[in-house]
């Protein structure tokens, strides 16, 4: 009993620490909003909105301002995501080039990072991308 009660302050503590609410987080609500980041390969700025719609799934539309993908010149994103085991799964992440080759899709992940109050995006292809780190810039 003494272990059990030790276990869920400990879980408490760190739920509470992180500043994220695990009902927030088991239902998808961190990830709602609009996010920005650095490509850390190129430079381009990164830009991501994610709501959810009504199936209970998320779209995820965004933007770079370039990138290599699409040979130094603009991209736009599209992806619909899943909630699994608190990770937002997209295997349907598509780069669309302005003028150029593709479109490109990707397995990608959204993993929250609850220390930073980031989120990971985590590229799950064949290829290995270091993840792009997503600071919200909305309320939501």
């Amino acid at each position: 009993m003494k272990r059990l009660l030790i276990m869920f302050i400990m879980i408490f503590s760190i739920i509470s620490a992180s500043n994220v609410n695990a009902g927030e987080l088991l239902k998808g609500f961190h990830f709602i909003g609009f996010w920005q980041g650095v490509d850390p390969y190129d430079g381009s700025e990164v830009l991501r909105s994610i709501v959810k719609n009504d199936e209970g799934t998320f779209d995820i539309i965004g933007s770079e301002n370039y990138t290599s993908g699409c040979n130094g010149e603009r991209g736009k994103i599209t992806a619909t995501g899943v909630l699994e085991a608190g990770v937002l799964t997209s295997i349907d992440f598509t780069l669309t080039c302005y003028n150029g080759p593709g479109p490109f899709i990707a397995p990608v992940e959204y993993v929250p990072d609850r220390f930073n109050r980031t989120l990971l995006e985590v590229y799950q292809g064949e290829a290995e991308f270091l993840p792009v780190i997503l600071h919200r810039i909305s309320k939501q």
